[in-house]
């Protein structure tokens, strides 16, 4: 992703993974546009899953869309440690979170490839679960780090 955005000349960056189906111009201008705009650092689109027709749910699911356009500021501002495995989606919600949760869309007809058709059951699961792991650690140490450094802060000034 770092060489992608060391080869982008614009000041606008979309990512998009490589086994999303039913993507369109339409959808990616669509996605682009706010950015574009000024209207927002990052925009995700959701791919179609059940899971998002329940309003509520959306609060505690991240965000993990796998087509994202977003500022090379807010990409330059996410540290470099974040920057590898599936840390970098749970990282760059974090960081263009603030004082907000990044914009979203769910897309009707956008899919995915699941990891254990792609993969086969054994590899796909380990996979699944090396995500899930990567995202729970990446939340962690995004939260935990940013508590102690205020506790640290707060210390430091008594």
């Amino acid at each position: 992703m770092q060489r992608g955005v060391d080869a982008a000349v614009g000041e606008v960056i979309f990512f998009c993974d490589a086994d999303i189906v039913g993507l369109s111009h339409e959808t990616i201008d669509e996605i682009l546009d706010p950015v574009r705009r000024g209207e927002t650092e990052m925009f995700i689109g959701m791919i179609d899953r059940r899971i998002y027709d329940a309003p509520f749910i959306i609060r505690y699911v991240p965000l993990l869309g796998g087509i994202r356009a977003l500022t090379r500021a807010l990409w330059k501002r996410t540290p470099r440690r974040f920057k590898q495995g599936f840390e970098i989606e749970t990282a760059l919600n974090y960081y263009a979170a603030h004082p907000g949760r990044p914009q979203h869309k769910v897309f009707p007809g956008l899919s995915q490839t699941v990891k254990e058709k792609k993969y086969g059951l054994l590899r796909g699961t380990y996979w699944r679960w090396r995500m899930v792991i990567d995202i729970l650690s990446t939340n962690w140490a995004l939260r935990v780090g940013a508590a102690a450094a205020v506790v640290s802060e707060a210390q430091r000034d008594f």
